[in-house]
């Protein structure tokens, strides 16, 4: 199966299951204790919006694609990389609450990053070291989430 055709089958299945959460979410009950705050529906409204809006456009790629010969790109690649990146993500959720989300998600990042293209070293240092703490910071300070610290006292 070409690319485009998955990426149409995807994007389709993701909008129907965009739309089914959205449809729970409307039956999310309102308890915001205080006035003008965000309600439990908030983020999850979110969340939906931007994946019905990806998967959008996944569907819409997909379907400009349609017409154009395919360029070898299509070749089916084996499951290592998907099984690679499983086996990282369990040992990443096995060193969350020991190491914390900084340092457990440092090596993860870089993992992923390199499975998946990435061959500059630099590249891969400062993303896997900027991105955990950049979200560490946003949902800590900006969103008042508390992710694991771990072995960090921050």
């Amino acid at each position: 199966m070409a690319m485009a055709h998955r990426n149409i089958i995807a994007g389709l299945a993701l909008i129907a299951l965009g739309a089914w959460y959205a449809f729970l979410i409307g039956s999310l009950p309102e308890r915001s204790v205080m006035p003008n705050t965000p309600g439990p529906s908030f983020f999850p409204t979110i969340i939906v919006s931007i994946t019905l809006l990806l998967s959008a456009l996944l569907v819409i790629s997909g379907v400009m694609e349609l017409g154009k010969p395919g360029d070898g790109t299509d070749i089916p690649r084996s499951g290592v990389n998907a099984k690679i990146a499983v086996g990282a993500f369990i040992v990443y959720l096995g060193m969350l609450p020991y190491a914390g989300f900084i340092l457990a998600s440092v090596p993860f990042f870089a993992v992923l990053m390199h499975l998946y293209g990435s061959r500059s070293r630099f590249m891969i240092a400062v993303s896997s070291l900027i991105v955990p703490i950049a979200l560490f910071t946003i949902f800590r300070y900006g969103f008042q989430i508390i992710l694991p610290r771990g072995i960090l006292a921050f």
